[in-house]
C-alpha cells in the first residue's frame, strides 16, 4: 500500500494513538520518504490543533519557519526538531506515544521472581527388544 492509499484511513490522534486498518500493518513497503511524509501531517494536524501558527511554534520551539515547514511536509528534520515543536506544541505525550513502554515485558516478569524455573516434561524412551 503506497502513501497515498495510506492517506485514506483515519487516525485517531486523541491521546496520540494512530489506528491501524484491520488486517495488518498499512505501513508496509513504505520507504523512510513516506514515513518523513506522515510523521509531518501527524505533526502538522497536532499543531494546528492546538491553535498555533508556523511562525508561533517556531518561535517557542526556537526554531526557524522553513524548519518547521520541511518538518510537516516531510522534507526531512532531526529528531532534535521534532521534540522542540511538540514541546512547543505542548504535547510531550505525544512523543512517548511514539516508543510507548510495552505492556509485557519477559524481562521484568523473570526480575520480578513471579516465575519460576523452566519445568521439563520427559518422556520415557521405549526400549526395543532385540529377538
Amino acid at each position: 500500500m503506497s502513501y497515498t492509499e495510506a492517506m485514506t484511513w483515519s487516525d485517531d490522534f486523541e491521546n496520540g494513538v494512530w489506528s491501524v486498518p484491520l488486517g495488518g500493518d498499512r505501513t508496509q513497503g513504505w520507504l523512510a520518504k513516506d514515513f518523513e511524509v506522515e510523521l509531518g501531517v501527524q505533526v502538522r494536524r497536532v499543531r494546528i490543533e492546538v491553535g498555533l501558527t508556523q511562525a508561533e511554534v517556531a518561535d517557542r520551539a526556537g526554531v526557524s519557519v522553513s524548519t518547521v515547514h520541511g518538518l510537516e511536509t516531510g522534507r526531512g528534520a532531526t529528531v532534535s526538531t521534532l521534540i522542540k515543536v511538540m514541546r512547543a506544541c505542548g504535547q510531550t505525550g505525544w512523543l512517548l506515544g511514539l516508543a510507548p513502554d510495552p505492556a509485557f515485558s519477559p524481562i521484568r516478569l523473570a526480575d520480578s521472581g513471579q516465575i519460576t524455573e523452566r519445568q521439563r516434561v520427559r518422556r520415557s524412551r521405549k526400549v526395543e527388544s532385540r529377538s
